[in-house]
């Protein structure tokens, strides 16, 4: 921690909270208000810093280390393109091996050896290879199921370079779509270009869902989009912000990552 993080000084935890919280908050001469991030620290946790450190109030706060990485300085946005750079490549070379046959779980091997062999220092998170009725499974495992003609497979998929990561889903078909499958692509990519087009810094994050969430709407899909149109990434695949129906106050900052990712499951 020392030589990764140089300018901060190093305080060791050694033993259980009780046994270093004391000296970690006399390290802070000894303030009588602490936050911690009400988001991540279980119950369990919060009763045991209380009673490591009774006197201290103890007061939860919701994202406000989330906020500021929400903002990319010019290094990390950099960074995040790099890692969505070789994703895209590894999609290519998949597509170049791609066929009817192929499991799913081969398909995901794959992609993972190109983007290991290639630059990547590991994956964003375990690849979803989804084809037929698993491709309705937002969060499928890729298994021993074969890809067969014709009909859907979604791929997600995403590579991490220094600790920076990126997130992309693609549904292809291999052979011809049926109709049904090209009506719902073309309003799904209608309303993700819509988005792309019109999301700006400043609005929120219920707003820039709209753009999307409209088009879908007015196609008679909207029962059928029932996630939030996207989130940020950088450190981790998800984080802030996020445009969401459900996202009324907090607005998109200017330098701020988001993934645009309609979608309707049907």
């Amino acid at each position: 921690a020392t030589k990764q993080a140089p300018d901060f000084t190093i305080y060791q935890a050694k033993g259980a909270l009780k046994d270093y919280l004391p000296g970690l908050i006399a390290e802070g001469n000894n303030p009588a208000r602490i936050g911690f991030e009400s988001n991540t620290v279980t119950v369990a946790q919060y009763q045991e810093m209380q009673q490591a450190a009774p006197q201290i109030e103890w007061s939860g706060f919701n994202n406000l280390i989330e906020n500021v990485r929400a903002v990319k300085d010019a290094g990390e946005l950099a960074l995040t393109q790099k890692t969505i750079d070789l994703a895209e490549d590894g999609l290519r070379y998949l597509l170049s091996l791609l066929k009817p046959g192929m499991t799913e779980k081969q398909a995901a091997w794959e992609l993972e050896k190109y983007l290991r062999s290639h630059g990547a220092d590991a994956l964003s998170f375990d690849t979803i290879v989804a084809s037929g009725p698993n491709a309705a499974l937002p969060h499928h495992h890729p298994g021993e199921r074969m890809l067969q003609a014709n009909e859907p497979i979604t791929i997600d998929w995403g590579a991490a370079i220094d600790g920076y990561r990126s997130d992309l889903t693609r549904t292809i078909v291999l052979g011809q779509p049926d109709a049904k499958f090209r009506e719902v692509y073309d309003i799904v990519l209608k309303a993700q270009l819509n988005a792309v087009k019109n999301i700006k810094a400043g609005q929120t994050g219920k707003e820039a869902d709209a753009f999307a969430r409209d088009v879908i709407v007015a196609a008679g899909y909207g029962d059928n989009f029932g996630h939030g149109l996207g989130h940020g990434v950088g450190l981790a695949v998800h984080e802030q912000p996020r445009a969401s129906y459900t996202v009324e106050e907090e607005r998109l900052p200017v330098n701020s990552i988001l993934t645009v990712e309609p979608g309707i499951l049907s």
